[in-house]
């Protein structure tokens, strides 16, 4: 969850690809307003900063991205 209160942040794999993929809601409406694809494989963390911008996450790989920015 965000330091804000605003969004939420899901870590997990494609169905299909077994590729990794993060999801980012918002909590106000249930909605998803991003979605993050560029991982070789299953996410395994997530991370959220303290101003509520961006987001990153590990792999197995432990190669890590940068995601949500301005929100």
């Amino acid at each position: 969850i965000s330091p804000n209160g605003s969004h939420v942040v899901s870590g997990g794999c494609d169905n299909d690809s077994n590729n990794g993929v993060a999801h980012v809601w918002e909590l106000s409406s249930g909605t998803m307003v991003g979605e993050f694809k560029k991982h070789t494989f299953r996410i395994m963390s997530v991370s959220i900063s303290n101003d509520s911008k961006k987001v990153v996450t590990g792999s197995y790989l432990v190669n890590e991205r940068s995601y949500l920015n301005g929100k």
